[in-house]
């Protein structure tokens, strides 16, 4: 497997600025306030995936999440956009509607390549009563911080995030390794045990030490080099071979 450049991705995802993005923020006082066309875009584009989810459900919410509401956005920074919504109008089920919604922002993503000053848009629809360990949301619908963004020292192992992050890609290094040899099944059960893995390994982080945890910087610069997207295709490449029957050419 080739490298995904997990240098540039580890420098990017521990990068800390002076200011919000100049791209997205005017400075006003001591805070910030979105730009009048960034609002109104992400409000056409939150409607629109309301629109698409068909749902008879209140839309609480429209929150703007992740670096680009922080101090730590780089290039790779996108916007998390988060329509919220209450589970528990849509069933009592919570997998069933989570599994829904990723459906949904899938279909929804794959259609669809909206940049805003050269940064992805990615919609997602989150429960009002999901807990968030972001330091830095911002109500879109409101425009109103949930929670500002701070300015301040963090003090974050380099060295170990890329260290730890170097070990992950390892293990998609080897399950690609069985993908070029066909086994097809052996990839299939492997992304999933990796994934819900890593997963874990993620929420560890996030719920001992918040945003800046080692856990979820690993994951971000998985993210941000290649790897994570690497895997998931491995998965969907692999059950379509299984699936194929070659044709077969008479002599």
């Amino acid at each position: 497997m080739e490298d995904y450049n997990l240098d540039n991705a580890s420098s990017s995802t521990l990068q800390d600025n002076n200011t919000l993005s100049p791209e997205v923020w005017i400075k006003k006082g001591e805070s910030y306030t979105m730009k009048p066309e960034i609002h109104e875009r992400l409000i056409e584009i939150a409607n629109d995936f309301y629109e698409f989810l068909r749902l008879d459900i209140e839309l609480l919410d429209i929150t703007l999440t992740g670096s680009l509401s922080n101090y730590n956005y780089s290039k790779y920074s996108d916007f998390d956009l988060h329509l919220i919504v209450d589970y528990d109008k849509v069933d009592a089920d919570h997998e069933l509607v989570d599994d829904f919604f990723n459906m949904k922002k899938t279909i929804w993503n794959t259609r669809h390549d909206i940049t805003i000053k050269d940064f992805d848009v990615e919609v997602y629809a989150q429960d009002v009563n999901e807990p968030h360990h972001s330091t830095g949301v911002y109500s879109v619908k409101n425009e109103e911080w949930i929670v500002e963004p701070k300015k301040e020292e963090v003090n974050v192992d380099k060295n170990e995030v890329y260290k730890k992050s170097k070990s992950w890609s390892k293990q998609i290094d080897n399950i690609e390794k069985f993908y070029k040899k066909g086994k097809y099944d052996k990839v299939i059960g492997l992304v999933d045990k990796l994934k819900e893995k890593l997963k874990n390994y993620r929420s560890i982080g996030l719920d001992k030490k918040g945003e800046y945890a080692i856990e979820n910087l690993v994951f971000k610069v998985l993210r941000r080099s290649g790897y994570i997207g690497r895997l998931n295709d491995m998965k969907e490449d692999s059950y379509d071979e299984k699936m194929t029957i070659k044709e077969y050419n008479k002599k």
